[in-house]
């Protein structure tokens, strides 16, 4: 199946449950995405939308004019941003993913995805990651960009610790054999 074709399936697929979880989702979007606006039409997606650090909403203010109708745009406004500036904000990435997900528990939209750069990104990965912990809804796709492969952030960090470690042991080892080459030497000194 082509990814246009994989697009379309996504997006056609009806949700009974449509009308009545958007109702319910709104009331909680409107604090961290200030555009949203419930869509009535039964073929939409959201798409939420995370900016980078020191970011805001506005960053993805103008992208619902490019995109097809039957996606809405929910750009997120983080607390310490803009319309949220009297929010305190987080000191934890923890701590916000979880505001996050307590906020929506599950009032997610039906259908959903996210868009992250760079921090963003790094925010959306471990929401879905939250919400896939937690049961909850989670999003049909994951878009990140500016941002390295998670999974391989933590392969290169295990790869860092061992050669970090092999090299502690080699530093050890030349130590050692740098002492014995002195001991060697001094030896040798007496001999003569």
């Amino acid at each position: 199946m082509s990814s246009d074709a994989a697009n379309k399936s996504v997006l056609s697929v009806h949700d009974p449950t449509y009308p009545v979880r958007e109702a319910q989702v709104s009331s909680n979007l409107r604090r961290w995405c200030p555009s949203f606006s419930a869509s009535n039409k039964i073929a939409s997606i959201f798409l939420f939308c995370f900016p980078f650090a020191g970011g805001a909403a506005s960053a993805f203010g103008n992208w619902a004019a490019n995109f097809a109708d039957n996606i809405t745009i929910c750009p997120i406004q983080y607390p310490g941003r803009e319309t949220r500036w009297s929010d305190p904000g987080f000191e934890q990435l923890s701590a916000l993913v979880d505001t996050l997900a307590d906020d929506f528990a599950d009032r997610w939209p039906s259908r959903f995805a996210f868009l992250g750069h760079s921090f963003g990104a790094l925010v959306a990965y471990e929401l879905a990651r939250t919400l896939t912990q937690r049961g909850h809804p989670t999003p049909l796709r994951l878009f990140l960009s500016g941002a390295r492969a998670f999974e391989l952030s933590r392969i290169d960090e295990t790869y860092q610790a061992e050669k970090w470690d092999e090299d502690a042991e080699a530093a050890k080892r030349t130590a050692a054999l740098a002492h014995e080459l002195d001991r060697a030497v001094e030896l040798i000194g007496h001999i003569r």
